[in-house]
């Protein structure tokens, strides 16, 4: 039984992606050093692609988004901020008014620098020339600039923005490329992500009414949870207990 929770498979129920195994897919991703401009295509495309995973997969587990949230999300919905990111999730499936709600990502340790989701946003968008597009206080913010696009086969970030189904294929395939078996694979989706955000969360002690905040579930109060302050403590609380679970990676 243990060694299918390590694995990310669920004893009863969907399986999640536990921090041991969302590091063992980003590991299959390596950013590595960008390649030169004369680098062959293929070799550039799969640079980007690398790093746009990574993105994909951190940002997806630590700000526990639906999937259709995650593959929507637009740049100008982000916010640098001292301590990391702030995400505006502008409208969700349990806020059809889009009164939205905020997920506050403060950057990771250094031991948890290869999953950390600020690092991994970060370098994607800077490969993608897209971290101008970050929304800065007073900037109008329209939503047009996707985070996460395809690559083309000439090594360009597409104007378009992914679909909901890439983000559940992009999970199968690292965890398949992660060396899961079968019956591990067939079981995760794109919502495998959050719901591993919020396994984790309450094995590192966060309270389910907080958990339940970060995940925008529909409490009919959603419209009270658009802070001004930062609010980085639960997952502060989560790095200590990735870096207990994880040790320097």
């Amino acid at each position: 039984q243990q060694r299918q929770r390590d694995r990310g498979l669920a004893l009863h129920g969907p399986a999640v992606v536990t921090l041991p195994l969302l590091a063992a897919m980003l590991a299959t991703r390596p950013a590595g050093p960008p390649p030169g401009p004369d680098a062959p295509l293929e070799q550039r495309r799969d640079h980007l692609a690398a790093l746009r995973d990574r993105c994909l997969l951190s940002l997806g587990f630590f700000a526990g988004l639906r999937r259709e949230e995650l593959a929507g999300l637009p740049v100008d919905h982000v916010q640098p901020v001292q301590e990391g990111l702030r995400l505006l999730i502008a409208r969700s499936k349990a806020d059809q008014t889009g009164r939205g709600r905020h997920v506050d990502l403060p950057e990771a340790p250094a031991e948890l620098a290869a999953i950390c989701p600020v690092r991994t946003t970060v370098a994607w968008l800077d490969a993608a020339g897209r971290r101008e597009h970050l929304h800065r206080p007073g900037r109008r913010r329209t939503g047009t600039m996707p985070m996460l696009s395809g690559i083309s086969v000439g090594a360009r970030v597409r104007a378009t923005a992914l679909s909901d189904r890439y983000v559940a294929e992009t999970v199968k395939q690292a965890a398949r490329d992660a060396g899961q078996p079968p019956e591990v694979v067939d079981t995760l989706a794109g919502h495998s992500l959050r719901a591993g955000l919020a396994t984790a969360l309450e094995a590192a002690g966060v309270p389910q009414t907080v958990i339940t905040r970060i995940l925008g579930h529909a409490t009919g109060t959603t419209g009270r949870y658009i802070r001004h302050a930062f609010d980085g403590a639960a997952h502060h609380a989560l790095y200590t207990y990735a870096t207990g679970v994880l040790g320097s990676i």
